[in-house]
């Protein structure tokens, strides 16, 4: 059985299930790179440019992990999960990226992905013709992994039910998945929260009215509407904590958005920008000097 790599950094966090079903339906052995270590980070730090964000150039640390342990390598370009909207420019470079960390010994699997051209199950198909050309598999295969996405993210909404539910103080952590869910980049969040005794609720389990917002980045488009959500209904929420990427021009301008959306809320805000030379023990003090602001105001 013919393996295939998938790097376990950015666009990999956006449909995990989505990927591994649909490989595995195919026949294949999905094989996903280590977590983020220091080592990845390292190896990261010296292929990459020094101009791109922190999780681009993780991109280069989790190729080279892969490179003894599949046989192909799969990256997609992804432009838009959104009409109308689009995906950060640097996606579209990543399966190029990957080629040359991999010194082009690997092969690398590239497939589109742009809503705004083609529905999902098409750019799926498509993809699966480049491994299989049984077009009745490879169709069973696309809806099969839709399937399991839809699944996931009726996952996500029950555990945002259940999370604001739970006792002690409540906070919204906004983020993009592949920063939220990689627990190097996070430094661990969700367990340094729950130390101090508070409740993580993601950005990505709040339901949101699908609707269009000034910007049109598809994820910024869903952070805003699930904001909105949280406003509208007036659900107790004590403070947003959201995690910046040093050097992403987008997050430079949801932060402002994000502050305006709240400021007439009783919401507290903290802003945590990261890049690799963040120190985890700074994080750290401001989480804990952030919670115990709102449970000395409470």
């Amino acid at each position: 059985m013919k393996k295939i790599g998938i790097p376990k950094t950015l666009f990999y966090y956006k449909h995990p299930v989505l990927w591994e079903s649909f490989f595995r339906e195919l026949g294949y052995e999905v094989v996903l790179s280590d977590d983020t270590n220091r080592k990845i980070l390292d190896e990261s730090l010296r292929l990459s440019d020094s101009e791109s964000c922190l999780a681009v150039k993780l991109l280069a640390g989790h190729i080279k992990d892969l490179s003894d342990k599949c046989d192909l390598i799969f990256v997609p370009k992804l432009a838009s999960n959104k009409r109308k909207y689009f995906s950060c420019p640097k996606f579209l470079v990543l399966p190029y990226l990957a080629r040359l960390f991999s010194d082009y010994k690997k092969k690398v699997i590239i497939s589109n992905f742009n809503v705004n051209y083609s529905p999902k199950i098409v750019s799926l198909f498509l993809l699966g013709f480049k491994l299989s050309k049984n077009p009745f598999k490879v169709l069973g295969a696309a809806f099969m992994a839709l399937k399991e996405d839809e699944k996931e993210k009726e996952g996500k909404l029950a555990s945002f039910s259940e999370k604001i539910k739970k006792p002690g103080i409540k906070l919204l952590i906004i983020s993009h998945p592949y920063i939220i869910n990689d627990r190097f980049m996070s430094f661990n969040i969700f367990k340094r929260l729950e130390e101090l005794g508070a409740v993580s609720l993601i950005i990505d389990e709040v339901p949101y009215e699908d609707k269009d917002t000034e910007v049109k980045w598809d994820f910024a488009n869903e952070f805003l509407n699930s904001l909105d959500y949280i406003l509208e209904k007036n659900i107790k929420i004590d403070g947003v904590i959201q995690i910046s990427n040093f050097s992403c021009g987008i997050d430079s301008i949801m932060v402002d958005l994000v502050k305006e959306k709240i400021r007439e809320s009783d919401m507290n805000y903290l802003n945590l920008i990261v890049d690799e030379h963040t120190g985890e023990a700074g994080i750290v003090t401001r989480l804990e000097a952030f919670v115990d602001s709102i449970k000395g105001a409470k």
